[in-house]
């Protein structure tokens, strides 16, 4: 069995930070990677401050101490012909391609949905004229926080279900064959980022 070697919080210093960040580099990660995974150890530290079990001495977070990078990724919008040919793109029917190519086109007329939020949405989430859902990453926040989103559902989405979606047993079924129930958090980020991976792979294929 493989060994795992865990750190305490007190052991997750300015130097432990600074020098993780430059390993995470050298892997190949960009600075928007870091920044996502390095939030992840602050919210873990930030608890264990409430909770008594880190000194706050200690703490590697904040102005003049490790400070978390922000991402240098420049988003460019796509000209109206080219999200055009991605529209009419013609994929084998019931391969990779068209499954990628419909959930990319199902993202851009939901307001940019993220994959993770394509992937929990269920038929309940759907009425005759409207895709209604909160973000996951607003619903542990209070109710008038949350971010509700509505989505006109429109014949391309329908079509989009239909070819790519499971077939509607239950209100609580899953929209789109990704996700299953009774998946423990860790189990259901690792399906998500995976879906994620093979979608952008043969999304970066149709777009060359």
């Amino acid at each position: 069995a493989k060994k795992i070697n865990y750190l305490t919080t007190d052991e997750v210093t300015v130097e432990f930070m600074n020098s993780w960040e430059k390993w995470m580099l050298s892997e190949g990660n960009s600075l928007t990677t870091v920044g996502i995974y390095a939030r992840n150890i602050r919210a873990i530290l930030n608890k264990a401050m409430v909770n008594g079990l880190m000194n706050e001495g200690n703490y590697p977070f904040g102005k003049g101490r490790y400070e978390i990078p922000a991402g240098r990724n420049v988003k460019k919008a796509l000209d109206l012909s080219d999200i055009k040919k991605m529209f009419y793109y013609e994929a084998q029917k019931g391969s990779p391609e068209e499954k990628a190519r419909d959930l990319w086109i199902f993202s851009y007329l939901c307001n940019g949905i993220n994959m993770k939020d394509i992937a929990r949405l269920k038929f309940k989430n759907i009425d005759s004229d409207s895709i209604v859902f909160v973000r996951a990453k607003t619903e542990r926040k209070q109710r008038s926080n949350q971010k509700t989103i509505v989505v006109p559902l429109t014949p391309e989405l329908k079509d989009i279900i239909k070819r790519t979606g499971n077939k509607k047993k239950s209100n609580d079924q899953f929209v789109f064959p990704i996700l299953s129930e009774g998946l423990s958090p860790i189990r259901e980020r690792a399906i998500i980022q995976q879906a994620t991976k093979i979608t952008n792979k043969y999304i970066r294929r149709i777009a060359a």
